[in-house]
């Protein structure tokens, strides 16, 4: 008995340190839903689908990231990113691919196979402006990957700004997946849009997007 309350204090221990950096960006969006405008405030109609995915294409390397769907009739801004009507992008952290650590867009989408679907699972939630607002915040604000903030501490940052079912972050991949599957997770019942022009991959900067290097194409891990 005292074994298993070691245990339960140890990780209660450990989720409260790994949540401290949660504060850190508060105030970046606090400040970005105060700049949204009074037609943002009020409008709660959702104007993208977001969904959570959890892959181990490589099983050694599971990877956890973001799928977005523009469902509206207008182009929407995701971080630095332009999403026309009815397109979609993706979004995961990575360790430096050529271009530096950080957010990548459409890596995953260039990479999915649709035979890798066995090995995946999603959870999906929607999107209004103002929480769209909140995760280009986000990820204005977690443009770096190392093994501790890695790609589960970016995309569950993404997903909790706009769901209720709060995936916490806890730096596995493999545990953010346990708790998508008490949600309902299940394999993805949905076609992600496969990407061909790897001119359409993207790097996040401070300054706006780059186009990743070519390396980063060759070298694809858990995707």
């Amino acid at each position: 008995m005292k074994t298993v309350k070691r245990l339960l204090a140890l990780a209660l221990a450990l989720i409260m340190a790994l949540s401290i950096p949660v504060f850190c960006y508060a105030q970046g969006e606090v400040k970005a839903a105060e700049e949204a405008d009074a037609s943002d405030s009020i409008s709660l109609g959702k104007v993208a689908d977001i969904y959570l995915i959890f892959t181990t294409a490589n099983p050694k390397i599971p990877h956890l990231w973001i799928y977005m769907v523009n469902t509206s009739n207008e182009t929407l801004t995701v971080g630095h990113y332009k999403l026309p009507a009815g397109e979609s992008l993706s979004m995961g952290a990575w360790k430096d691919r050529g271009n530096g650590p950080g957010i990548h867009y459409n890596l995953e989408r260039y990479w999915v196979k649709k035979e890798t679907y066995g090995r995946a699972i999603a959870i999906h939630g929607t999107v209004n402006k103002l929480e769209l607002k909140l995760i280009t915040a986000t990820i204005n604000s977690h443009n770096y990957w190392n093994w501790v903030f890695n790609c589960v501490w970016f995309a569950t940052s993404v997903w909790n700004k706009a769901n209720l079912r709060i995936v916490p972050y806890l730096a596995s991949p493999r545990i953010a997946c346990a708790f998508m599957l008490l949600y309902g997770g299940h394999r993805p019942n949905f076609t992600i849009e496969k990407l061909n022009n790897p001119d359409k991959c993207y790097k996040h900067t401070d300054e706006g997007l780059e186009v990743v290097h070519r390396s980063a194409l060759w070298t694809k891990t858990g995707v």
